[in-house]
C-alpha cells in the first residue's frame, strides 16, 4: 500500500514531536532555549502538535526556488484558525 502525502505528513510530524525534549506549548515552534520562533524557522528545535504538523507539510512542499511561498500560505491558515505565529 502506498502512503498519501496527507499520511506522509503526519507520520513526519510525528517523527519532529517524537522525543518529549522536542515538544512546546503557547507557542507552534521554539528554540531549544524556548525562544519563540515561526514554526518553519530553521533553528526552531521543538513543535506543539499544529506546528509539527505545518513544519512537516512545509519541508515536503517547499522547494528551492519559493522556499516561502508555502510557509505565508500557511501563516494565513494559522491566522484564520486563531493560532497565529509572530514571524
Amino acid at each position: 500500500m502506498t502512503t498519501t502525502v496527507k499520511n506522509q505528513v503526519l507520520i513526519n510530524a510525528r517523527a519532529l514531536i517524537a522525543e518529549r525534549a522536542h515538544w512546546t506549548t503557547g507557542t507552534l515552534a521554539c528554540t531549544a532555549n524556548g525562544r519563540r520562533v515561526a514554526w518553519h524557522d530553521q533553528s526552531a528545535t521543538k513543535w506543539c502538535a499544529l506546528g509539527a504538523i505545518y513544519r512537516a507539510a512545509y519541508d515536503l512542499s517547499a522547494t528551492p526556488e519559493k522556499p516561502r511561498a508555502s510557509a505565508t500560505g500557511w501563516r494565513r491558515a494559522s491566522r484564520r484558525s486563531g493560532s497565529a505565529e509572530a514571524s
